[in-house]
């Protein structure tokens, strides 16, 4: 499907999982190329899952990070408080 396993994860909410990830060298703002761009960052914002979204942001993840026509992580997160 063109998904980094980070995206993957944090998707679902797997949070052990991104950790083990990380630990294992997975960069934390790499996108999908077939995705238009969706960082694991994008993935946790667009479906909702604000614990890994916040896990993701914590550990140093571009809140500003937006490839094309895509809204960043920081707008998609903004609409969860409006």
């Amino acid at each position: 499907m063109g998904r980094r396993p980070l995206a993957c994860a944090a998707s679902t909410g797997q949070i052990k999982i991104m950790e083990f990830l990380l630990e294992q060298g997975a960069r934390i703002d790499a996108w999908c190329p077939l995705r238009k761009g969706v960082t694991a960052l994008d993935e946790a914002c667009f479906l909702g899952q604000r614990a890994a979204a916040d896990w993701l942001w914590r550990r140093g993840a571009d809140p500003d990070l937006a490839l094309g026509l895509n809204s960043s992580p920081r707008e998609l997160r903004e609409d969860w408080f409006d």
